[in-house]
């Protein structure tokens, strides 16, 4: 319980790590997002989530479509004509010679044709299944489209507040090792150290300098990343903090079973699998009979011509005999489609397996991670206290106060990279669970109140 104990009080030092207050952040034009609001207005300007439900919404049409396939089809036809026609009747012995003669005729020849099919073989049924599989693929890649853009988000976002914790670091430590040197200086000047004791000052303060101007440019160039993601006229001032949660996650089977149920490239391959055998039927379908009924009426009789009914209608069973394309083959190859679908789900499954176990070690071992640095954090603090004190009293050198110093910026880093390390690892098991749309659940039960308080 001391350890958990230490986890939960030391959680607060985060606070200091991430209360940024850099100055091209305070001065700087900036837009505050929680994280539910970037990852909205992500998905609201990400042209490749638009385009992406652009594709589905364009199967979703093709598959209404489908349904009026039972329809009959009906279609107008008008054709200006011209014809004669010779004829000739044996009249005789009536008369000494047939009588013949020729018949001319021109108009405008108009009928309405209509096909209504009665069975297909199958056709029909295995067409619209195949396109409500097909829609069912193209939500499945949205779904997909939108989990990845917020893992990215995640990482630009959460990597905005890591660097701006570090950032506010290095200038606490620049801060302290600056009066450490000028602390040196005075009493270098009153014979009370060494010039090698303020040198040693210098070459903290001058090290502490180059750390702080490297953690300004990881900030600025990890803000541009996130506003270039949000596609955001100014830079983005994340508002949600880093965090840990220090409750321990569901069981790894319960994780492997949401996965196998969840995962939306699963559900992909499910559809491909679906399109697969609805396409065996489609194939199996050419070499089964069909029946169909039709129609045909004439609207202008006078230019029909004489050979030909005015109207007409009957039932008709077309049985294919010879192709172009071997139906044979035609349907081994379905058959090979399916297995291929089947094969690629089966291997599917194995790395989404392999996947979850290792994304739900990272996060143990994330967790245990922190807390042990939330231990070793109160000996840094108090041994940076304590030798600073000693340092004043001539007991201690500019050296073990340097390092000391060293050792408690190291330690407020790690843990801000460990609170990092474990949003990182939470959102990959959520992500390969198919669940990373409860990601924000997790802010609930924050043991770490970073803030990053954004300028105007």
């Amino acid at each position: 319980m001391a350890g958990l104990d230490l986890f939960r009080v030391y959680s607060r030092t985060i606070t200091l790590l991430a209360g940024v207050t850099i100055a091209s952040l305070s001065q700087a034009q900036t837009d505050a997002l929680s994280f539910q609001q970037a990852q909205q207005q992500l998905l609201e300007r990400s042209w490749a989530y638009q385009a992406q439900q652009h594709d589905s919404n364009a199967w979703q049409q093709q598959a209404d479509a489908t349904k009026s396939l039972y329809l009959p089809r009906v279609e107008l036809l008008a054709a200006g004509i011209r014809y004669e026609k010779q004829y000739e009747f044996d009249t005789r012995p009536i008369t000494p010679s047939p009588i013949s003669d020729t018949y001319f005729k021109q108009g405008i020849r108009t009928q309405v044709n209509a096909t209504w099919p009665l069975y297909a073989g199958g056709k029909i049924d295995a067409s619209r299944a195949q396109a409500n599989a097909k829609v069912d693929e193209s939500r499945a890649h949205v779904l997909q489209r939108s989990e990845q853009l917020s893992r990215q988000l995640i990482q630009y976002y959460f990597g905005v507040q890591l660097f701006a914790a570090v950032a506010h670091v290095r200038q606490e430590a620049f801060d302290a090792v600056a009066d450490h040197a000028h602390q040196a200086e005075r009493f270098e000047q009153q014979g009370l150290i060494s010039r090698l004791d303020r040198l040693q000052a210098d070459v903290a303060l001058s090290e502490a300098r180059r750390d702080l101007a490297k953690a300004k440019r990881d900030l600025t160039n990890a803000q541009a990343a996130l506003q270039s993601t949000l596609v955001n006229e100014h830079a983005v001032c994340p508002t949600t903090p880093l965090f840990v949660n220090h409750i321990s996650p569901a069981p790894l089977e319960e994780w492997i079973e949401s996965g196998l149920a969840l995962h939306s490239g699963l559900a992909i391959l499910a559809a491909k699998s679906q399109q697969a055998q609805q396409q065996i039927r489609i194939e199996r379908s050419q070499l089964r009979p069909q029946a169909f009924a039709f129609t045909t009426y004439e609207f202008n009789k006078d230019a029909t011509p004489l050979t030909e009914p005015d109207w007409i209608m009957g039932v008709g069973v077309r049985l294919p005999l010879s192709t172009e394309l071997n139906r044979s083959r035609m349907v081994a190859a379905a058959h090979l489609r399916a297995a291929q679908a089947s094969a690629l789900t089966q291997q599917a499954q194995a790395d989404i397996e392999l996947a979850i176990s290792s994304s739900y070690r990272q996060l143990e071992q994330a967790i245990e991670q922190y807390q042990l640095l939330a231990a070793d954090h109160e000996l840094a603090e108090e041994n940076a206290r304590l030798q600073a004190a000693a340092y004043r009293n001539q007991q201690a050198t500019s050296l073990d106060v340097t390092q000391a110093r060293v050792a408690l910026t190291r330690s407020h880093v790690q843990m801000a990279s460990a609170a990092f390390d474990y949003i990182q690892a939470l959102a990959d098991l959520l992500m390969a669970s198919g669940r990373l749309a409860h990601f924000p659940d997790y802010f609930g039960d924050i043991t770490l109140d970073t803030h990053l308080p954004c300028g105007a």
